[in-house]
């Protein structure tokens, strides 16, 4: 009864209904509604078109918050977190070149929509937003920053176009493979789920010397590699007997820079005779098709 007299209480008719304190936020990737000239239009038209937000620069906000001691304003800067990830936070983030010229960003999303966004319209793969930069840089465990063709995070995928941009359209469609390929890259890996067969297919033998199934191994055959399902060895420098069979990780990248870099039929060509390189291949082709991935 007196949980009845409180609840009735406070749902009273007469009483205001309340509301959150904090406004709905506002989608800083998206072109202000304010904002006019060339690159706001294409930015909308990209939107429009592929329902990825487009963006030239990582600087997502530049607020007046307050004024200091000297009556200048202070502002907050807020930029896209590539040092965020689903999985995992920190490490360095990318130093990014940007493209200032108006004609150039244009060149820039044409490029992208030519040569990139074919092969993932529609799909999973396809980023909340994009970065188009001159050139970037990123770093590894040491610290030292080098060029890089993307970089990504939850929100974005930074693409280096300066080069597609010195390009021919050969030389485009190349360095865009680059692209896609870094994109699937972090869709897909060896220990998900979908190539649990793959790992049983490649488990017996990884990292096992190669001697020990295969006496007469003196590398003058790779036949007798590729019938095993590899496509390579790891190679010692203590000789042939103790070479050994890729780990999962190696053998794994190797079919997978296959089916990104190669014409299957080229590939088949070369392979095809070799049943668990053929199913392998498979199974990394096929997941990969099934995140909407477009060859």
């Amino acid at each position: 009864m007196l949980l009845s007299g409180v609840f009735a209480t406070s749902c009273s008719d007469d009483e205001e209904i309340l509301e959150p304190s904090v406004g709905v936020v506002d989608n800083l990737f998206a072109v202000p509604d304010d904002a006019t000239g060339p690159e706001a239009e294409l930015r909308r038209n990209f939107f429009k078109e592929t329902g990825t937000y487009l963006m030239f620069n990582d600087l997502l906000s530049h607020t007046v918050i307050g004024q200091d001691a000297y009556g200048n304003d202070v502002y907050k800067d807020e930029y896209i977190d590539f040092t965020y990830n689903l999985t995992s936070s920190g490490g360095y983030a990318p130093i990014f070149e940007y493209i200032t010229d108006d004609n150039a960003k244009e060149a820039a999303a044409d490029l992208f929509l030519k040569h990139m966004y074919p092969h993932v319209e529609g799909s999973s793969l396809l980023p909340f937003s994009v970065l188009l930069v001159d050139n970037l840089q990123t770093a590894g465990y040491s610290g030292e920053y080098k060029d890089a063709s993307t970089a990504s995070c939850w929100r974005c995928l930074a693409v280096s176009m300066g080069k597609l941009l010195e390009a021919t359209d050969e030389e485009a469609a190349t360095l865009a493979k680059a692209v896609l390929k870094d994109l699937v890259s972090t869709h897909v890996g060896v220990y998900n789920d979908e190539f649990e067969e793959f790992l049983d297919l490649s488990y017996e033998y990884a990292g096992e010397y190669i001697t020990d199934y295969i006496d007469d191994w003196d590398r003058s055959d790779m036949t007798l590699i590729y019938e095993m399902g590899y496509l390579s060895y790891m190679e010692s420098w203590r000789g042939p007997q103790s070479d050994y069979f890729p780990y999962e990780n190696v053998d794994f990248n190797n079919f997978f820079n296959a089916v990104m870099d190669r014409d299957e039929a080229d590939f088949m060509a070369e392979f095809g005779e070799y049943p668990l390189i053929v199913t392998k291949y498979n199974i990394i082709k096929n997941v990969i098709i099934s995140l909407g991935y477009k060859f």
